[in-house]
């Protein structure tokens, strides 16, 4: 028998071997306090060990960063920054699938997740992101992260400023350039640089929306002609200093939209009645660029180039028009370009994609004279000229970069009556190599002949081809 005031944890008398239920009920209920109170102070310490760590890995893949565009700066290496920080798959960090490993070493094998190719979560619940073009690594929010990872599915692959999903969306983050497929209607939605939309129907015909809300119906975008559809524009700045203009056509299941502005710095020409003869001089700036995209489901492709003149172009020559038709002139051409392009590939059936985006300068010039006798039809001419380009070249297996320059030679001989002709043209490569190139056609024998000849190793390879006559 029990006795009022005691439990079975203390039978008898006195305080041997047990507690009062007033002690077990005050014990119990100040071991409830204490958990209340330290068990959130041990989450509390747990979590805040994580948010550590995660703040200082920002910390040390920030300094990557920087020690990566160092050197870029000491080896005149561009970009100056890494395409990605690591090459590891999508899904948790792992010491079979470490992280960060371009920028830190020893890499991050574990409490990092990866989402997409430049998104991050990390140990914390943090998101952040790598931006390529400017070398900055921070945190987003979750709007955004959700906007980059579910608006068109799931990301499964990026190049550049590319992003591809597994719904077969491909977007450029950095411009309007898309290409929205409808498997399950056989349609596309193209959106180009401008602005203009290209909706197409399963009857292989399309609707154009142009930046200005007119709509263009197109009858079959796999005509092989582009002519079947162009948009062309141009105009004249009041001065005549300023040319500007573009076009979009649309053919072999494409479309393809360009546009150009020349702003010319000097535009002098006379005309000497006497001689027949025209002298012009010309310097100018040229900026310019192209989109282009896939109009079929069959695959996917997006692509664009813009490119400039960082200083003045010039072109200058001489035309003498003859009273028979016979002419005769001169040219002189000096240009300097720098080139930024992007393109993206995917195949829906083999579940491949493909990227690149490459930057490349290019400058040069050339000289050329040439005449044509209306008499007999002959039309001669000679040019000569060089050329230097630098490109660099990068995909999401790395980046390479091509230096060359080369000289050249050409002559020309073609007669528009009979058809015959005959190029030969040699190329001289700083690197070494020396190839000259013929080509021509003998309507006598109907022969197309085509030479490839290896100065360097005294080597050439002719191949000989029928090509009947135009009736």
């Amino acid at each position: 028998m029990l006795h009022q005031g005691q439990t079975a944890l203390a039978r008898g008398k006195g305080r041997v071997g047990g507690f009062t239920l007033i002690e077990v009920v005050l014990i119990l209920t100040l071991t409830g306090i204490l958990s209340t109170v330290a068990v959130p102070q041990i989450v509390s310490l747990w979590n805040q060990g994580e948010k550590n760590s995660e703040d200082y890995t920002v910390s040390t893949i920030r300094n990557g960063i920087g020690l990566y565009q160092a050197e870029s700066s000491v080896k005149q290496r561009t970009p100056p920054y890494p395409s990605n920080l690591d090459n590891g798959a999508l899904g948790d960090a792992a010491p079979t699938n470490p992280f960060f490993g371009i920028v830190l070493s020893p890499p991050i094998n574990k409490g990092w997740e990866k989402k997409t190719a430049s998104l991050y979560q990390g140990p914390a619940g943090g998101l952040f992101a790598y931006n390529a073009q400017t070398g900055q690594f921070g945190p987003v929010n979750v709007a955004q992260a959700d906007t980059e990872v579910s608006r068109y599915g799931n990301i499964i692959f990026e190049s550049g400023d590319f992003i591809f999903y597994d719904s077969g969306v491909v977007v450029n983050r950095s411009s309007l350039l898309a290409y929205v497929p409808d498997f399950q209607n056989d349609t596309v939605l193209l959106t180009l640089l401008s602005g203009v939309q290209i909706q197409t129907g399963a009857d292989g015909m399309a609707t154009v929306l142009t930046a200005d809300g007119e709509q263009i119906v197109v009858r079959d975008i796999e005509a092989a002609n582009r002519a079947q559809f162009p948009i062309t524009y141009s105009a004249i700045s009041d001065d005549g200093m300023t040319y500007t203009g573009g076009a979009l056509t649309i053919a072999n299941g494409q479309a393809n939209e360009s546009k150009y502005e020349i702003d010319y710095q000097k535009k002098e020409s006379s005309y000497d009645p006497a001689t027949r003869t025209t002298t012009y001089d010309y310097e100018y700036t040229y900026t310019g660029g192209t989109s282009a995209g896939s109009l079929t489901t069959d695959y996917a492709m997006l692509y664009e180039s813009e490119y400039e003149s960082p200083s003045s172009q010039s072109s200058s020559g001489t035309f003498t028009q003859g009273t028979d038709g016979s002419y005769s002139g001169t040219t002189q051409y000096q240009y300097d370009y720098n080139t930024n392009t992007q393109y993206a590939y995917a195949d829906p059936d083999s579940d491949y994609q493909y990227g690149f985006r490459q930057t490349g300068e290019s400058a040069g010039g050339s000289e050329t004279q040439f005449q044509y006798d209306a008499k007999t039809g002959d039309y001669q001419s000679t040019s000569s000229g060089s050329s230097a380009y630098t490109i660099d070249h990068q995909t999401a297996g790395g980046q390479r970069q091509y230096q060359e320059g080369y000289t050249y030679e050409t002559t020309s001989q073609s007669n528009q009556k009979t058809g015959a002709y005959n190029n030969e043209t040699r190329y001289r490569y700083q690197n070494g190599r020396d190839f000259t190139y013929i080509n021509g056609y003998d309507p006598n024998t109907e022969t197309v002949t085509q030479t490839v000849r290896d100065n360097k190793n005294g080597t050439e390879q002719t191949t000989r081809t029928k090509k009947p006559k135009k009736k």
